[in-house]
């Protein structure tokens, strides 16, 4: 049997080693890199320009993570998508914390230093809801992306970001202890039980098997 492509999107500046955990076997992983936004680019041309990575002659299965949940279904109004999986993140905006709201409407998120984004005990907390000189080290392996102007453009992205009302089958994964998009705002996902919002790599055996499912029974 042909070996099914997964392209895979991580969160905000993360690159591919927080998938590294995920067990998806049957399927030849693909990671989509960040690329640099253009000022003031639109989420629909560089949803284009990361889509050219995707070889659409076969099946195509998105998976995204936080901000690339967002990316993937940008991408999947773009070209012939067949299913998501999208992990901590959201399907429109009343998912959305109220703060992420209210910076939309004033801007709050335009203030926030860039330190902030950089900081890694502040991803750490951020992410885990605690720090640890373990944890920190996780952070600098994962958030790799450094560039401020790649920062701020997806920080604006998020608070700004309209539903997709996609068709495609889609599945959402989401951890009930998630600090960033917290679950209580959450609708029709599968909870993982005391799940953060990086839960992909410390509860990666369950988040596999709810994909693994996911996509088997769609065959």
């Amino acid at each position: 049997m042909e070996t099914k492509n997964i392209y895979l999107i991580s969160g905000m500046g993360a690159n591919e080693k927080v998938f590294e955990r995920l067990n998806l076997d049957g399927y030849n992983l693909n990671f989509i890199d960040w690329i640099i936004p253009h000022k003031n680019e639109a989420i629909e041309d560089y949803a284009k320009r990361m889509s050219k990575n995707i070889d659409t002659r076969g099946e195509v299965i998105l998976i995204g993570l936080s901000f690339g949940g967002i990316m993937v279904q940008e991408i999947a109004k773009l070209i012939e998508t067949n299913k998501i999986v999208i992990i901590s993140s959201i399907k429109n905006r009343n998912e959305l914390p109220a703060l992420y709201k209210i910076s939309s409407t004033l801007k709050l998120h335009k203030l926030i230093p860039s330190f902030f984004f950089h900081n890694t005990k502040i991803l750490s907390k951020l992410l885990f809801g605690k720090n640890s000189e373990s944890l920190i080290r996780i952070m600098e392996r994962f958030f790799t992306m450094r560039d401020i102007r790649y920062s701020k453009w997806a920080m604006d992205i998020v608070v700004n970001w309209k539903e997709s009302s996609l068709t495609t089958d889609l599945l959402h994964i989401h951890g009930t202890k998630d600090t960033v998009f917290p679950a209580k705002h959450i609708n029709n996902a599968i909870f993982v039980e005391d799940g953060t919002h990086l839960m992909i790599f410390n509860k990666a055996t369950t988040v596999s098997k709810h994909i693994l499912n996911f996509l088997k029974k769609q065959d």
